[in-house]
């Protein structure tokens, strides 16, 4: 952290902030994992009224950067104080593929958490997200950092590597109805590793190519740092038959708060 000489009137001010902030409220629902969260609007809604009527403001600042383990965002969040005093730090977020939409999504999920740790700002009800956000496997040593999304299904640290899987078979294809009413997907794979899609298209030939025990090759996409099923397409299709890919979520529906 970064922060101006003097930090007493910053430092009272925000004292005072504190005593009348809310909690955040989960008003927004992840289609994925059908519950809810606090979006950015939220977390805002709980503490910038406080903030501003002590003479506080924030800022954010994202700039996109690159690292031997890959591509990540930086976001700087900078608390000002009307005196002028000031204080600061970065958070940074990997990001799978350096699109429009990865980068956006990484770049709401840290504005959100960014102003919810530094205003002291929590959700209402119990945080689930802890685990997901830590990312640490179950039963076993934290991965290296070059780690650059999770098993949206099991919370499984991926490798890059993991992008495009070597052939497989599909043991299994599950459907779930989300609280918000879509369907959702679940297909299991001889790997033992299980993936979602929002794709009924892409459900119905995992189905066929299941009962056929037909070879295939599965393919990810990054949802903020989370993944879903791109393709599945077996070993002998040409490119046009492979099953497009559903669209993925809204910026800040990516990451349940």
């Amino acid at each position: 952290m970064t922060h101006s000489d003097a930090l007493d009137q910053l430092a009272a001010a925000m004292s005072r902030a504190q005593s009348r902030m809310t909690l955040a409220k989960r008003d927004a629902e992840n289609p994925f994992y059908g519950n809810t969260y606090a979006d950015l609007a939220a977390v805002r809604a709980a503490c910038l009224p406080a903030l501003t009527a002590e003479g506080l403001s924030v800022l954010q600042f994202p700039r996109l950067a690159e690292r031997p383990a890959g591509l990540y965002v930086a976001l700087e969040t900078v608390i000002l104080h009307a005196s002028g005093q000031w204080m600061a730090d970065v958070l940074e977020l990997p990001i799978t593929k350096p699109d429009a939409q990865a980068v956006g999504s990484a770049i709401s999920y840290g504005r959100r958490y960014a102003l919810a740790a530094i205003a002291g700002v929590a959700a209402e009800g119990e945080d689930d997200d802890a685990e997901r956000a830590i990312a640490r496997p179950a039963d076993g040593p934290d991965r290296p950092a070059s780690v650059a999304a999770v098993n949206r299904r099991t919370g499984e640290l991926l490798e890059p590597r993991d992008l495009v899987s070597p052939p497989l078979t599909i043991k299994t294809v599950k459907e779930e109805k989300t609280k918000s009413g879509a369907f959702r997907y679940i297909v299991q794979f001889s790997d033992g590793k299980s993936f979602s899609t929002l794709n009924a298209r892409m459900r119905l030939e995992a189905e066929t190519w299941a009962q056929k025990g037909t070879p295939v090759i599965r393919e990810l996409e990054a949802s903020g740092r989370y993944m879903n099923l791109k393709r599945i397409a077996p070993l002998d299709a040409p490119p046009a038959a492979v099953a497009p890919s559903h669209p993925l979520p809204p910026d800040d529906a990516d990451i349940p708060f």
